[in-house]
């Protein structure tokens, strides 16, 4: 991951200040799709008490963490100049990093996760997804195309964010921090990906181009490097820091084999 350092260094310089976002309907699907898959399959993997709901609940933070603070960075474009998938108001974006958050803090600091937590959170989750969908349902309506002035400050906050997500895994596969080597490779996949969608949806004419060019040779590479760093992390996790959940899961023969 460190090796990605220089072309996400690369991005955060060559932003424009004024760009025409194009395609706002493909952002604002990707946004709704997006955000209501993440709660509800953190539901069914907390539920299940599976380790990989660590992953999708970091993911989530990601998420509504990223479209929290550009949400606040182009708010003074006007929060209903633009559609939710732009700027996300702050009653929406408080409660998802709250619960991604308390997951993520439950599940990665804490290793333990109570049931009653559980259903709490995963009730949470649910009405979350069901306030972005009706946001987005009950939004005015937009054109598919906008003019967003300063809108190189919120691709800089992403790839500053994302030199930071690289950092944090590349020192912690080094040093053997499994907990941040799971959290910052996680958080570059979520990044990058989100990057490299946004890029394309939200761009025209030649700005497409180079956003597939980008695509291609940046962002989705990185992202499958960050990848290998969360197989790498994960596979040691179970091994030596395992989650505990209480209840305890019944033990079965198959449990008392391994």
């Amino acid at each position: 991951p460190a090796l990605q350092v220089p072309w996400a260094i690369y991005l955060t310089i060559s932003q424009l200040d004024i760009g025409l976002a194009t395609d706002m309907r493909f952002a604002v699907g990707g946004m709704v799709i997006t955000g209501s898959l993440l709660s509800l399959v953190t539901v069914v993997l907390l539920l299940a008490r599976s380790y990989f709901a660590v992953h999708v609940a970091i993911a989530g933070l990601t998420l509504w963490l990223g479209t929290g603070l550009n949400g606040l960075i182009a708010s003074p474009i006007g929060p209903r100049g633009l559609p939710p998938a732009f700027v996300t108001p702050l009653w929406l974006a408080v409660p998802g990093v709250a619960l991604f958050g308390l997951i993520v803090w439950a599940l990665l600091v804490r290793r333990r996760m109570p049931r009653p937590l559980a259903i709490l959170t995963s009730i949470g989750l649910l009405v979350l997804a069901g306030m972005l969908i009706y946001d987005v349902w009950s939004s005015p309506h937009v054109h598919n195309k906008a003019l967003v002035n300063k809108g190189s400050v919120g691709w800089d906050v992403l790839d500053l964010a994302e030199i930071i997500a690289l950092l944090i895994a590349a020192l912690a596969l080094r040093a053997g921090y499994v907990r941040w080597a799971l959290f910052g490779s996680t958080f570059g996949v979520a990044l990058f990906v989100g990057d490299a969608w946004f890029n394309v949806v939200l761009s025209h004419g030649e700005s497409f181009y180079e956003a597939l060019v980008f695509l291609a040779v940046g962002e989705i590479p990185t992202a499958v490097v960050c990848l290998v760093g969360v197989v790498a992390a994960t596979r040691a996790a179970v091994q030596f820091d395992p989650i505990t959940w209480v209840p305890a899961t019944p033990a079965t023969p198959a449990n008392e084999a391994a």
